[in-house]
């Protein structure tokens, strides 16, 4: 009888650790300018962490923006915005009760200029 017990144990023990693993998301795209933007996203135990960036390819002294919106379990919604910085633009936010991420990512010639490129990402 132990025997059999320990054949139904084994599988779900290694069945719960597939479970309890981390999964990592990432999206990332390189736009027609060759800019590159990515929002990566871990899981672990029911909680999710993310880093998103911006990143400046065509322009290489150029500005950049970084707007990040949090959706957590309960429903309820938290902004990131970077405001328009020179260089790159990133965040990175440690395990947290999320739901989902989406990202805008700009690029812009000066600090004063429209986007000249755009980007949006979802998890």
């Amino acid at each position: 009888m132990r025997k059999v017990g320990l054949k139904r144990i084994i599988p779900l023990a290694v069945i719960m650790t597939l479970f309890m693993s981390i999964t990592a998301f990432a999206a990332n795209v390189t736009t027609e300018n060759r800019n590159f933007a990515y929002l990566n996203t871990d899981y672990s135990g029911g909680q999710k962490n993310m880093s998103a960036g911006t990143v400046r390819i065509s322009d290489p002294n150029g500005y950049t923006s970084l707007f990040i919106t949090t959706t957590y379990d309960d429903g309820s919604e938290n902004d990131y915005y970077s405001g328009v910085v020179h260089y790159d633009a990133t965040k990175v936010y440690d395990y947290q009760w999320a739901e989902d991420y989406s990202s805008t990512h700009k690029w812009y010639h000066s600090a004063y200029d429209t986007p000249f490129d755009v980007a949006h990402l979802s998890e």
